[in-house]
């Protein structure tokens, strides 16, 4: 339950007053480190705004063991160099530390799962933790220059960009003709980093660097010229940091796949793959889909870390560089590869008037950069439609022939001067049968006492289904009520249902899952519709939720009021500012520190904690301004009233 208190200045002090107070959700921010070895034990600190002193707890997915409730722990705090105006005017987040203790099973799978916290106000967002195969290190944080660390490859270094401005620098003794592949995890595990990897070679000097690019982390490669350690140093693009900029940088000096083409391969068979990548080998080799493979598939290549193939049931084929590529049949899987700047691949297939396909693009979800556009056109040239993917989305689309005879699907990327040998996909024709799923627009919903929020359901109608699908939802406590029942109606494409908190319903935290119920025709068994049932699911990245945790949040019944000031105070002084406190009918202690979300950089700028006795109305508090403060600077100081309410 928080509160704006104060606008604060080192040579001119604002303070401003906030007539209302609402329930600030719980917000998380990181986990550090991000990942973990399986068949170890991991001792994590989880970051956030607004999680008081402890909250709830929960890992998805297999293999990982944990508490169900962290507690609030001690954590460094870097204030980092002097962050002038404007830079300073800008809203910043103080996340508090929780502590958690991670148990990996030897047998874990590789790849991400995502933790969820909830608290009496709210459940927060999915936060990424990465199950790896190679040794790992934690980096341990210091305040100043940094200081070099000699690691021994092949490695998994968990550290963070912090305070602002802080470079972390690691170190690898190489062989002469040695190669070294350093590969930085941050934009894909959810942090603000914008890393940028500099090597430098014994003498100190620059050999190679890399930023990250469009939607990718920095990889570099290099080979030493001469016996030595090497220095990795990594920091923020744009000098910036926090307890936020986690990231996981891999350092390999023996086999990395870092592509293969094509992107996989048709269950049950052995699909030739080419791997490109470091001391990996020419000629490609032969990797069996298993018949009971998901849809993305883990492999390997000797001692190479894992890498992912899409597996489908469908005949494939390999384009043929240079030409318009022929389908002989529908359905089927096109691999191909944008490989230059402005190039566009043809793939022709012959329909009857009248028939039904459904055309995906799958490159974006299988790490390809490809920012894929298809285009179906008829034989003489014609653009009949077209579907652009978003940023994170592989485009897909509908088509049905207007007439017999031979159409063509051309792909390519979004921008004319992107290409090159990573740029592959997976293009999957097929003429659908009558079917549906369901998706889950969010992963978390937050619904507060007395009030109702919507849950969107979206159908992903294939073929010709056209009829309605009704919703179920699975697991709604008592106090929380569904005031209709909930359709999709026919040719619809979603529905939002109201979810309603009884102004009695308990304070909690709950798995939802949701279920829908559509009729379909097999033509196998007759022209009768029959009752298909599909589960809905969330994606985050290439991976699936399959619930959403829903948490009941209680309103907050108290508010801080006081009036308007403009003062000036110079820096190195205490300030103090009093306040009214409205309770609403709330008769118990409540107590009062700087809030984690700030309006302003507080660049330096600290306080206490107090409590305020149920029997008092009024309160003041004080802030220290630093000596050393940036004189002429606006800023707020937020304050934030945490009380106990049965």
């Amino acid at each position: 339950m928080h509160a704006n208190a104060s606008r604060i200045v080192a040579a001119f002090l604002l303070f401003t007053v906030v007539n209302a107070v609402r329930a600030d959700p719980p917000l998380a921010m990181y986990l550090f480190p991000a990942g973990g070895q399986r068949g170890k034990s991991v001792d994590v600190l989880v970051g956030g705004c607004n999680l008081n002193k402890s909250c709830g707890f929960e890992v998805l997915g297999p293999g990982i063991t944990g508490p169900v409730v962290v507690k609030s722990v001690a954590s460094p705090d870097f204030e980092g160099p002097l962050l002038p105006i404007p830079e300073s005017q800008r809203a910043e987040d103080y996340p508090k530390t929780m502590a958690a203790a991670l148990k990996i099973a030897s047998d874990a799978p590789t790849g991400n799962r995502f933790v969820r916290l909830w608290t009496s106000q709210g459940v927060t967002l999915p936060m990424t933790f990465v199950v790896g195969d190679l040794p790992e290190i934690t980096e341990t944080e210091i305040d100043g220059s940094p200081i070099p660390v000699l690691v021994e490859p092949p490695v998994t270094v968990n550290g963070r960009i912090y305070p602002r401005s802080n470079v972390d620098i690691w170190t690898v003794r190489l062989k002469q003709g040695q190669s070294l592949t350093c590969a930085l995890a941050a934009a894909s595990i959810g942090s603000p980093l914008e890393g940028r990897l500099v090597v430098r070679d014994p003498q100190g000097r620059k050999i190679v660097e890399s930023r990250d690019g469009l939607r990718t982390d920095p990889k570099v490669r290099f080979v030493a010229a001469a016996a030595g350690d090497y220095q990795i140093s990594l920091g923020d693009m744009r000098n910036d940091g926090g307890p936020a900029y986690v990231y996981r940088l891999t350092l390999a000096t023996g086999p990395v796949v870092d592509r293969v083409f094509p992107l996989g391969g048709k269950r049950g068979e052995k699909t030739l793959v080419r791997l490109f990548g470091q001391d990996v080998p020419v000629e490609p080799i032969g990797i069996t889909i298993p018949k009971t493979s998901p849809a993305s598939f883990s492999s390997r290549w000797k001692n190479s870390a894992e890498f992912r193939l899409d597996a489908d049931d469908l005949p494939e084929f390999i384009e043929k560089p240079g030409v318009e590529n022929e389908l002989p049949a529908i359905p089927a899987v096109a691999n191909g590869i944008i490989s230059a700047a402005n190039e566009i691949d043809t793939w022709n297939f012959q329909a009857t008037k009248g028939e039904t396909f459904e055309i995906n693009l799958r490159a974006e979800r299988l790490g390809s950069p490809l920012l894929g556009v298809l285009t179906v056109r008829d034989a003489a040239g014609k653009t009949l439609t077209q579907a652009e993917g978003a940023t994170t989305i592989d485009p897909t689309l509908r088509f049905i022939a207007p007439e017999t005879g031979k159409f063509s699907v051309a792909v390519q990327d979004r921008f004319q001067a992107r290409g090159g040998p990573d740029f592959a996909y997976r293009l999957r024709i097929d003429r659908p049968a009558n079917d549906f799923e369901l998706q889950i627009n969010v992963p978390s919903l937050t619904i507060v006492r007395g009030q109702q929020a919507p849950l969107k359901i979206t159908a992903i109608r294939h073929g010709n289904l056209t009829l309605p699908i009704k919703i179920q939802l699975d697991g709604l406590p008592e106090g929380i009520s569904q005031p209709k029942e909930a359709i999709i109606a026919p040719n619809q494409t979603s529905v939002d249902i109201p979810l309603k908190a009884d102004a009695t319903a308990k304070i909690q935290s709950f798995s939802l899952r949701v279920r829908g119920t559509g009729y379909v025709s097999f033509p196998s068994i007759g022209t009768v519709p029959q009752p298909v049932t599909r589960a809905a699911r969330f994606r985050v990245q290439d991976d699936e939720l399959d619930s959403v945790r829903v948490a009941i949040a209680i309103p907050t019944p108290f508010k801080f009021v006081g009036e308007y000031l403009s003062n000036q105070v110079p820096r190195g002084t205490i300030y103090s500012r009093r306040y009214k406190v409205e309770r609403n009918g709330f008769d118990g202690p409540i107590e009062v520190r700087m809030a984690d979300r700030q309006a302003r950089h507080l660049q330096g700028v600290i306080a206490g904690t107090i409590t305020i006795p149920a029997d008092k109305n009024e309160f003041e508090y004080f802030i220290q301004l630093p000596s050393w403060m940036e004189t002429g600077r606006p800023c707020r100081v937020c304050v934030m009233g945490t009380a106990t309410v049965k």
